[in-house]
């Protein structure tokens, strides 16, 4: 992990100064803390599947220049990500992160949310060490400012009311836009970066749309994963016993009568002791039916990204594409699903 753009340039010799020592502490490292711990980085490689994708589209092979702005951009999402993950705890008070304590638990609250904040200018700070020009990096920009206020947005659903408050006519409505706020738009973001950066005229907006819809089942297959009760880890029943909008809600709302409705908002409130859920579930099959689900609508997604751009069966960017879904599919599984 390199250090923080803001803190790099000569200073006093090799001899760190006082401020410097504190921007240590309290910066980079917790930075270096939660950057080495297990993640999966797939935002980062649908950077590259945007990049491949647009040369293709052009009957083009991707420049072998163009690998150095792409492994920038890529760490420009994860910064971004890293610093949406952090802020997230904050307002989850969640217990743990990639198998570690968050930082708020181990720092303080004020030290992580100055780092969370700071991580969003970092990834911008990232950009200005492309050889992109400045066309390019000006719709990178634009196009993370609009991501940060679309997945702001997503916030406030989560933080607005339980979802089982909620209308049962109004839930999926209500967490599909928190899942492809949250989620869709941050990995829609990777797609336009990564078409961008190989050409300046790409016609990104083309991209949201099959991004947004990756993002969403990403976040549904974590949702599955996150509705396990076997495992020790704080962070599996966290949506569930804060009551934030999920796929979980989704599918009990369209699939399950109102008593079963009425019966899951009951066994929930005895988390964290999992025996009533846990019958609830084997009664159900919720957590199957659900998983089942998510892994066909994840399967639509990729056939409309083939279908949407035209892609031969040999295509790179199909392969990569593929590729992606099967990670996706394997990587939330609940013994994982702590690492994103």
């Amino acid at each position: 992990m390199s250090d923080l753009t803001l803190l790099r340039g000569p200073h006093n010799g090799l001899q760190k100064s006082k401020v410097e020592e504190m921007w240590e502490k309290t910066l980079l490292s917790p930075w270096r803390d939660i950057s080495s711990r297990p993640k999966k980085e797939i935002r980062g490689k649908l950077v590259r599947l945007g990049a491949i994708l647009q040369c293709e589209q052009r009957g083009l092979v991707l420049p072998q220049t163009c690998e150095l702005d792409l492994k920038i951009l890529s760490d420009v999402i994860e910064t971004l990500h890293l610093g949406t993950l952090i802020v997230d705890d904050i307002e989850d008070s969640s217990q743990e992160r990639r198998g570690g304590p968050t930082l708020h638990l181990k720092y303080g609250l004020p030290v992580a949310l100055n780092l969370g904040n700071l991580l969003y200018f970092e990834a911008l700070q990232k950009i200005s060490r492309s050889s992109l020009n400045d066309i390019q990096k000006l719709r990178i920009y634009e196009a993370i400012h609009e991501t940060m206020v679309q997945g702001h947005m997503g916030q406030a659903l989560d933080l607005s009311i339980p979802v089982d408050h909620l209308d049962r006519e109004n839930v999926e409505e209500v967490c599909l836009k928190s899942l492809d706020l949250k989620s869709g738009v941050l990995m829609a973001l990777a797609l336009k970066m990564g078409a961008i950066a190989v050409d300046e005229k790409a016609q990104a907006e083309q991209l949201h749309h099959v991004g947004v819809l990756f993002g969403r089942s990403l976040q549904m297959l974590d949702d599955c994963g996150n509705l396990q009760t076997q495992t020790k880890s704080p962070k599996n029943l966290e949506d569930l016993i804060l009551r934030r909008p999920s796929w979980i809600w989704v599918v009990l709302a369209k699939e399950y009568d109102a008593k079963d409705w009425k019966e899951f908002s009951r066994v929930i409130d005895f988390l964290p002791e999992v025996a009533q859920l846990e019958k609830f579930l084997v009664r159900t099959e919720l957590q199957k039916k659900s998983r089942d689900q998510a892994v066909l609508f994840l399967a639509d997604v990729l056939q409309q990204f083939q279908t949407q751009f035209q892609l031969k069966s040999c295509s790179q960017a199909l392969k990569i594409a593929h590729e992606l879904g099967e990670r996706l599919s394997s990587a939330y599984q609940a013994q994982n699903c702590h690492y994103r």
